[in-house]
């Protein structure tokens, strides 16, 4: 028999390498085939972000982890503001403890932690399972679904938006390609040409790429090209993201990937922390792969 709820432990997340241990075995459980989530991943993803320091909580219980969930720290430009926000991501209950509410406890104290450490707002991308869970209990806004498309072409997105006009996009510098580039659980590739450069991500599926960023801004190249690995144009690419098409951004050329191919509608969340009333619009919006971390 398990143990019951009143016996768990709700600590905030240190990313102690003997808390990384149990956390491991959680994630172990929980998604046996994801072996990449390993020590290396988990010290890179909760310890060496630039933006800061992982906040989240763990649920412990008889000496191991049994539930986890966790924010991370970026930047972000909200309604022409450059603001911290946090991205939600690794969400996890032991098999043996669902079913509780321990999840709800989980994100409850973390979203407060988040607010107290001054964070502007949580965004995340929730699947079919997860996404009414974060909506009904925890007041996230359901965005919309992520677009997913297979590339056949040089997918020139950059439609000219300006960053006020726009209700969110991430707001990246030096240190954070540098960082993002260094993801031990992934292999990157990019290619370029007269349209700019492309970063891209092997995936599970042998010769198709995912298109992390569609276009890297000139002052980056550089150090997308000396961290990732050349390589050539493929003929087929996936493309995930959001384009602010009521701003002039270009949906790529391409066809909808078939559902009978994607494992489980992604959709984009969003939950301000200090403004209520600001929430965002789907056509107002850029969110590609490299925003979150998908591959």
């Amino acid at each position: 028999m398990s143990p019951s709820t009143s016996e768990i432990e709700y600590q905030r997340v240190s990313a102690s390498d003997v808390e990384l241990d149990s956390l491991v075995a959680l994630f172990r459980a929980v998604w046996p085939k994801l072996g990449a989530l390993d020590k290396d991943y988990f010290r890179w993803m909760y310890r060496a972000n630039p933006r800061g320091a992982a906040i989240g909580t763990n649920a412990w219980c008889d000496g191991k982890i049994v539930g986890h969930y966790v924010v991370i720290p970026l930047g972000a430009i909200r309604h022409g503001v450059t603001v911290c926000g946090a991205l939600s991501l690794n969400t996890a209950v032991h098999p043996d403890y669902q079913g509780r509410g321990i999840f709800t406890v989980l994100a409850q104290k973390t979203l407060a932690d988040a607010h107290d450490s001054g964070v502007d707002h949580i965004v995340g991308v929730a699947n079919t399972n997860s996404t009414p869970g974060f909506i009904r209990k925890l007041g996230f806004q359901l965005v919309g679904p992520l677009q997913a498309r297979f590339v056949m072409t040089f997918p020139n997105l950059a439609g000219e938006c300006r960053s006020e006009s726009l209700d969110w996009q991430r707001a990246w510098n030096a240190d954070d390609y540098r960082w993002r580039l260094m993801n031990p659980a992934a292999e990157y590739r990019w290619s370029g040409g007269r349209r700019g450069l492309v970063w891209c991500a092997r995936t599970r599926v042998f010769g198709i790429q995912a298109i992390m960023e569609h276009k890297v801004p000139d002052e980056y190249r550089e150090i997308v090209i000396s961290i990732a690995r050349h390589g050539t144009w493929a003929p087929l690419r996936l493309w995930i993201g959001l384009e602010p098409t009521e701003l002039g951004g270009i949906e790529p050329h391409g066809y909808d990937l078939p559902q009978m191919f994607r494992r489980s509608p992604l959709n984009l969340i969003f939950k301000p922390l200090r403004n209520e009333d600001a929430g965002v619009a789907p056509k107002r919006v850029r969110f590609a792969l490299a925003d979150f971390d998908a591959f």
